[in-house]
């Protein structure tokens, strides 16, 4: 009885373990897809953002990556925006104005659906 529980752990922890490394690739796969799109994302949202009236409108993506597994990667990501020429990159949620964030969001949505 011992033995094929034994058995039976062993055989448990080996799937865990190969389970474990395919995430690990997997996880690893999507933050390189991830970081690849950064700039580029960037640069067409500054450039929509021109488009509607905020010449000097910056967005920065910032990365970091979890120790832990989340629900879509071990990516932290966050976007950081600045409204005026020469100024610092704050959190989006904390400097963007109402009419700064619509305008934000339409650049987004143009993007994802393809009309930048």
């Amino acid at each position: 009885f011992r033995s094929n529980i034994d058995k039976e752990l062993a055989s448990a922890q080996g799937k865990v373990a190969k389970l474990t490394g395919e995430l690990s690739k997997v996880a690893s796969e999507l933050t390189s897809n991830r970081i690849k799109g950064f700039l580029p994302i960037e640069k067409a949202i500054e450039k929509l953002l021109q488009e509607l009236g905020m010449p000097n409108g910056r967005i920065k993506v910032e990365h970091t990556i979890s120790d832990n597994y989340l629900p879509s990667g071990k990516d932290y990501i966050r976007f950081k925006f600045s409204a005026n020429k020469g100024g610092s990159f704050k959190k989006l949620q904390k400097v963007a104005s109402g009419g700064e964030l619509s305008r934000l969001m339409l650049a987004i949505k143009a993007i994802k659906t393809g009309r930048s």
